[in-house]
């Protein structure tokens, strides 16, 4: 009976006072309080690491807007550049402006202007993870550009009454207004050729050249070209090591424009085989197909794209080159 007292006494003797069981439940709550003060300031600092560390590094993995690899000029404007070149006959890329949007995402704004120096405009245009969409306007095919005859084969009957057409119509505009116009080639002719027909007729400028870069019984869509001669078109100084005659100013000879014509189809197959393309073509078989065709066949041309005053023009539809001329567009000079 006594060891039995002894040791209820004692075991009340050990039981915590009350003062002291609020004492250690509030240092349980301080602690509590610490744990998730702490696990707060983990999320926020693993938060600001992701944002302003992770995020921007695997961002980078894909296509800025804001990468400059040749120069002032941003890449962006290179690859739209090379892209208006080819496929555009009336306007090039001028400026591109853009507004970061999301991870990897731009919304863009593509200033162009057009290759007789007659107007400006600005289209719209997106770039997300790697994928560069443009306006329809870039794509859609000008009426310089559809009045070539000798695109595809067939190859249509020239209708004489057309030419007679075009020639009256040359003969009633003034002195003062200019012509744009569309020259189809009786065949295909060199870049020699053609340089020695550009020199024939010095005021007239040459602002775009239709390229034969596929066999003419199957249409490549889009047809391509260049612009070689058209000294408006900007520069990209950092070019030359990787695609030494990208830049139009450095084109002066019918060897150096070929040059050009592989520049601009090798620079636009090399973006995409680093996983860069404009919409909708962004296939690297288009621009290596093209090569490998002129590779094999020179680069000739069926056609170019003219700008000259309707007296020079009259003269220039009766070289033996020619075999139609299509007017596209007129305007006053007020120079």
């Amino acid at each position: 009976m006594e060891d039995k007292d002894i040791f209820e006494t004692q075991w009340e003797q050990e039981l915590p006072p009350e003062n002291e069981m609020k004492l250690i439940r509030r240092t349980i709550r301080k602690r509590n309080w610490r744990i998730i003060v702490i696990s707060v300031v983990l999320a926020a600092a693993l938060l600001l690491v992701s944002v302003f560390g992770i995020v921007p590094a695997v961002e980078k993995l894909y296509w800025n807007a804001d990468e400059f690899s040749y120069g002032k000029r941003s890449d962006l404007e290179a690859a739209l550049y090379a892209y208006t070149e080819l496929f555009n006959p009336g306007y090039t890329t001028a400026k591109v402006n853009y507004r970061h949007t999301g991870f990897a995402s731009y919304d863009l704004e593509i200033h162009l202007f057009s290759r007789t120096g007659q107007e400006s405009r600005s289209v719209g245009g997106s770039l997300s993870r790697n994928q560069l969409e443009v306006d329809d306007f870039i794509n859609n095919r000008t009426s310089a550009q559809n009045g070539f005859l000798r695109k595809t084969i067939p190859f249509p009957t020239l209708d004489q009454a057309l030419t007679d057409s075009v020639r009256a119509q040359l003969e009633e505009l003034p002195e003062y207004i200019r012509v744009e116009a569309s020259l189809s080639f009786r065949e295909d002719i060199s870049m020699e050729e053609l340089v020695a027909f550009k020199e024939e007729y010095p005021y007239m400028w040459i602002t775009w050249i239709a390229i034969r870069a596929t066999d003419p019984t199957t249409e490549w869509t889009p047809l391509c070209g260049m612009s070689p001669f058209n000294y408006s078109n900007p520069v990209f100084d950092g070019m030359y090591k990787d695609y030494p005659y990208f830049n139009p100013a450095n084109v002066h000879d019918a060897g150096q424009a070929e040059q050009h014509f592989k520049a601009l189809l090798q620079y636009s197959a090399d973006l995409i085989e680093k996983g860069r393309g404009i919409a909708p073509y962004d296939d690297w078989e288009i621009y290596h197909n093209a090569l490998e065709y002129v590779e094999e066949n020179g680069v000739m041309s069926y056609g170019v794209v003219v700008m000259t005053t309707p007296e020079y023009l009259l003269e220039v539809m009766d070289h033996e080159l020619i075999s139609f001329v299509d007017l596209t567009d007129a305007w006053i000079d007020l120079n």
